[in-house]
This record gives C-alpha cells, sequence and structure tokens, in this order.
C-alpha cells in the first residue's frame, strides 16, 4: 500500500469517531450493540498519486463536531452513518418543588437517608412525635408525645375524674339537705290551703310545670306510681296518691344522706331527679332551710301570670328561697365546667396532631433538601462506551459518553 493509502486510512479512522452527551441517567451498563455487522470490504487498489503531503480536513480537526461521521477509503462509494443506539431512559426521583431531580439509585447514601414527607406526615397524624422520629429528630418527637400525653391526662383527670367527683360531692350535698318528705308535704299543703279556689287544678300545673317530669325521673313514665304521682294531692279523692306516692315519699323523712342515696340510686331517672331539685323553683320547698311557702303569693303569681301578659309577671318565684339550692347549683356548675373542658382538651389533642404532622412532614422536606444538594465526584458519574461496526462495505467506529451531574 503507497504512502498516501495509509495516510487515507488514518483520516478515515479519525473522522469516524463521534461522541456525543446524553441526558442523565442512572444506568450503570452501558446498552449492548445492536448494530449489524457487515461482510468485510476488500482493500482497495493501489492508486498512483501526487505524494505531496496533504493537509487534513478542516471537518476531521473540529472537535467540536457531535455528529457521527463515516469516511471510508473508497471516495467512490456513498457515505452513510452507523445507527447511534440510545440509552433507555430508567426511572428517576424528582423534587420538583426544589427545581432538582435526585438520582438516588447512583448515591446508595442519599438513598438511605431519603425520608418520605408523606410518610412523616401520616406517621405523626397517627401519633405525634412518629413523623419525627422517622426523620432522626427523636427529642423532637418526645416533645410532641409528652403534649399528646399531657393532653389525654387532662381529659381525663378534669373532664371525667373532677367532673365526677363534683357530681357526686353535688349529689351528696343533695341527699343531705333535700327531703321528698318535706316537699311532698308543702305539695300537699298547697293544693289544702288553695283548693275552694275553682282554678287550683289549673293553677297546681302552672306554679309546678315540673311536676310530670319529677315524677317520672322517680318511677318511671306510664305506670301505676307514676299516674298516683300526678293526680292531685287529695286524700279523699285520690287514694293512689297517698297509698302510692305520698305515704312511701314520707319514709325519707329523718333517714341520713346515705340511706337516701341508697333509695335514689333505684329510681328511673336518677340524673334527672338530681337536676330537678337544683334548677327548677318548684322544688325549693324540700331544701332544709326554705323559707315558708305564703298560698296568697301563690295564688297572687298564678292569677298575675296567667293572663298572658308578659308584662304583668313577676319577676320573682312564690316558693321562698333556699342557700342550700344556691350551694347545690354552683357545685353542680362546677361539675359542668370540669366536663366541657374535655371539649378543650379533646381540641388541643386533634391540634396536636396536626401540628405534629405538618411538622414532621417540613422536616422530611428539609432533610432532602441537604441530600438534594449532595454532591458526588464529577469523574463518578461519567462513563463510556465504544465499538466497530461495519455498514455494507464500509467499516465505522463510535463512542458514546455519558455523565452524570
Amino acid at each position: 500500500m503507497s504512502a498516501l493509502s495509509w495516510r487515507l486510512a488514518v483520516f478515515a479512522l479519525v473522522g469516524s469517531l463521534s461522541v456525543s452527551a446524553q441526558p442523565i441517567s442512572p444506568v450503570d451498563d452501558p446498552p449492548s450493540s445492536a448494530s449489524p455487522v457487515a461482510a468485510p470490504v476488500p482493500e482497495p487498489a493501489p492508486v498512483a498519486v501526487d505524494t505531496t503531503p496533504v493537509a487534513p480536513a478542516a471537518a476531521a480537526l473540529d472537535s467540536t463536531a457531535t455528529a457521527p461521521v463515516v469516511t471510508t477509503a473508497d471516495t467512490t462509494r456513498p457515505t452513510v452513518a452507523a445507527p447511534v443506539i440510545q440509552p433507555a431512559p430508567t426511572a428517576v426521583v424528582a423534587d420538583s418543588s426544589f427545581g432538582r431531580t435526585r438520582r438516588m439509585k447512583s448515591d446508595p447514601q442519599a438513598s438511605a437517608l431519603y425520608r418520605s414527607p408523606r410518610k412523616a406526615f401520616f406517621y405523626s397524624l397517627l401519633l405525634p412525635g412518629a413523623g419525627q422520629a422517622y426523620t432522626g429528630h427523636w427529642k423532637r418527637g418526645a416533645v410532641y408525645l409528652a403534649v399528646d400525653a399531657g393532653m389525654a391526662f387532662g381529659w381525663w383527670y378534669y373532664g371525667v375524674h373532677k367532673s365526677d367527683q363534683k357530681l357526686d360531692e353535688a349529689r351528696n350535698y343533695a341527699n343531705a339537705n333535700w327531703s321528698q318528705a318535706k316537699y311532698e308535704k308543702s305539695y300537699k299543703a298547697l293544693y289544702d290551703n288553695t283548693k275552694t279556689d275553682s282554678t287550683v287544678k289549673a293553677m297546681l300545673k302552672w306554679v309546678a310545670p315540673s311536676r310530670s317530669t319529677y315524677c317520672g325521673s322517680v318511677y318511671g313514665s306510664g305506670n301505676v306510681n307514676d299516674s298516683a304521682c300526678l293526680e292531685l294531692p287529695d286524700p279523699g279523692e285520690n287514694a293512689n296518691y297517698i297509698n302510692l306516692h305520698y305515704t312511701p315519699s314520707l319514709e325519707d323523712e329523718g333517714w341520713d344522706a346515705s340511706r337516701k342515696a341508697q333509695k335514689r340510686a333505684s329510681f328511673a331517672n336518677p340524673e334527672m331527679f338530681y337536676s330537678l331539685v337544683g334548677q327548677e323553683n318548684e322544688f325549693v320547698q324540700g331544701w332544709n332551710d326554705a323559707t315558708p311557702l305564703v298560698y296568697s303569693d301563690v295564688t297572687q303569681y298564678y292569677k298575675i301570670s296567667s293572663d298572658g301578659n308578659i308584662d304583668t309577671k313577676p319577676a320573682s318565684n312564690p316558693f321562698g328561697t333556699s342557700t342550700a339550692q344556691g350551694i347545690y347549683q354552683s357545685m353542680r356548675q362546677e361539675s359542668n365546667d370540669y366536663a366541657k373542658m374535655k371539649t378543650w382538651f379533646l381540641g388541643g389533642i386533634i391540634l396536636n396532631h396536626l401540628v405534629s404532622a405538618l411538622d414532621a412532614a417540613l422536616l422530611a422536606q428539609s432533610s432532602n433538601r441537604r441530600l438534594y444538594d449532595m454532591e458526588s465526584r464529577w469523574w463518578d458519574g461519567v462513563q463510556l462506551w465504544g465499538g466497530l461496526a461495519w455498514n455494507g462495505a464500509n467499516p465505522a467506529t463510535q463512542a458514546m459518553a455519558w455523565i452524570r451531574f
């Protein structure tokens, strides 16, 4: 082969090299070449040419050229570029909120430290502090857990324990200071002293509107004892009232608080019973310190109030007053105030769960932000691949480079 032929062959090899920068991909192994391999091309016959050195082509010396170039010694045949095989795209971990794409597969350390904000959120939503522990912030998680435990304890201690304790104290106070016998005697005396009035039946219903609720709380509704309790307190006309309600009610006269408590625990609705004797004015006379009932005041109260004119209705009630009833009402109110605290503690628990969940998600994102900023050495991300292919009778070489950055 002549000197010019060797020179042309060398230029063909140099010109066929092509380097293409490919998009970022976590693939570690280069794809296999699928280029067909053609039969060998016979060496061209030598030709007589001028032996004067020839300057290399400008295109062959341009290092910035990226398009693959195929050059052969046989310049009479068309030049065909060998196909460039692109690596298949693979899955990446993306975080659009930070405008970065991180290949966790290519960085095992970052992959091990990555924390899902979604998991952190739901962990702390179920158990405050769990999401913080998941992201590695144990002390912070312990604070949220302690707050949740404190709220739960407060819910039980104040909303349940203290409320029930104050309610029991109020009931014990009522058992010691309110008497069914005293109340029934007052109710019967009111009837006896006003029964000559033609409006007495209507008056009793007007001045004692909670009587039916009271009887139902003691006996339950719709039975013979309940009916007897609702009858007019007239011994001559209503024997059932005397035998089934009035006489049994007198049994607790002189009883101590514990015996009254035992009896009232068997009532159909003890809670309603204890509520009525403290709230309604018509039961004032059952308290041991109630001022005496003035029957004429009750009659006058009814006549003024029953006309339907709200402007003429007396502001005060005619059943007297009782300091003990006021004390009892305050004790029950204190119990109710403690019971209402359950709502506040429950709201605090829910709020703590939500705040802990949001905080855990933000901590996970903050942690991941630092992972996205981790940089590997640039040469660790460089991968090369090359090969020799034949296209028909023309040989060609190709090279590919992947740079992860």
